[in-house]
């Protein structure tokens, strides 16, 4: 079989959907399997320097996801490649079936809470494209029935396929050398999250405010995220300010680092279509407190306790509880690593070609 995979997204920093489609293209690489892949790319040297050339072909395209060139020069590029299938690993989907195509949709926040360009995307483009394609890979169980509900869409050929965390990379940063460069020292939370309102890290600042104003000792809070306005503004009048470190861009080894060694991992977002974050935190034994809404029920599962982010002072003590308790922590790194270890990215990959193949 011939298949066609959009990888347009995976560009120098890998999150998100970049990330869910190294992870796969990785065990269709190690697992060789027997059909022929090319991955649509913006710049071919993206996928060189991730040693996915030259197993995979490369078909290089000008136009990048989302933007208006891409309803013409996608569909013309498929049909010269007389394919049997076409993934399109992200939203940014054709106008018509070109060919048998799946469509992957790892959530539906730009319907909810997205610009009115988003929204009106989802409704028309996204929605026709959910009743064309021959299959859905949807995330979690939460994202399937959010596309049911708001894309109107046959649930029968809508298929969960969940992530993975990997266990991290072979080689390790010293922790004396992260803490460093970055200033940190133990005790210290730790959440990883963009700034976007629905990530909730505003809210997470006044749960960090409560938590020192009820327990006596420092903690520091250490925030991977991208810069903005609001988050930076929410930093400043926080009473704790000088203990709070926002990290713009971590590596790769510094990540793994920061989540084997925090204290407490913290994740307050109101809504996520899968919520890798937490899981790549309990797949280092990280004790979690987690949000439970959409999606992050089914992925923290008993990995960690579950608290409703709008239960601020609740969610403060049930951290606090992490942070002077050794044995609770101990204990709930053990069960974090047995929910971890549930997901596999190759179960993930193998169960994505199984829908390639029943596509077909």
């Amino acid at each position: 079989m011939k298949i066609i995979i959009d990888a347009r997204m995976i560009i120098d920093r890998l999150h998100g959907i970049a990330r869910v489609l190294l992870e796969t293209l990785k065990v269709f690489r190690e697992k060789e399997i027997p059909h022929e892949i090319s991955l649509l790319t913006n710049n071919k040297k993206y996928l060189k320097d991730l040693d996915l050339i030259p197993y995979f072909n490369a078909i290089t395209v000008k136009s990048t996801p989302f933007s208006p060139g891409e309803f013409l020069e996608i569909p013309s590029v498929l049909r010269k490649t007389k394919a049997d299938l076409y993934h399109a690993a992200s939203i940014s989907v054709p106008l018509q079936e070109v060919m048998p195509t799946v469509v992957t949709i790892l959530d539906l926040i730009p319907l909810h809470s997205g610009k009115i360009f988003h929204k009106i995307y989802c409704k028309t483009v996204l929605r026709n494209a959910a009743r064309y394609s021959r299959k859905i890979i949807a995330i979690s169980q939460f994202t399937k029935r959010d596309i049911v509900e708001n894309l109107g869409c046959d649930p029968e050929k809508i298929v969960v396929t969940y992530l993975a965390a990997a266990a991290g990379p072979d080689k390790k940063k010293s922790w004396d050398e992260i803490k460093e460069k970055f200033g940190i020292e133990k005790p210290f939370l730790f959440c990883l999250a963009n700034p976007k309102p629905h990530k909730n890290l505003k809210g997470l600042i006044d749960i960090y405010d409560l938590i020192r104003e009820k327990r006596q000792g420092k903690v520091l809070l250490v925030i991977g995220s991208k810069s903005s306005d609001e988050l930076n503004e929410k930093i400043n009048n926080s009473s704790y300010n000088n203990d709070i470190i926002r990290i713009d861009y971590i590596d790769e080894l510094e990540l793994d680092a920061l989540y084997a060694n925090t204290d407490v991992f913290v994740y307050t977002s109101y809504f996520e279509g899968f919520g890798l974050p937490p899981l790549e935190a309990m797949m280092r034994g990280a004790a979690v407190v987690s949000s439970p809404r959409t999606s992050l029920s089914e992925i923290v599962g008993d990995g960690g306790m579950q608290v409703d982010p709008d239960e601020k002072e609740k969610f403060a003590d049930s951290v606090i509880k992490f942070l002077d308790n050794e044995n609770i922590r101990r204990e709930y790194g053990k069960r974090a690593l047995e929910q971890a270890s549930k997901f596999s990215w190759e179960r993930c990959a193998l169960e994505t070609l199984k829908v390639y193949e029943s596509a077909i």
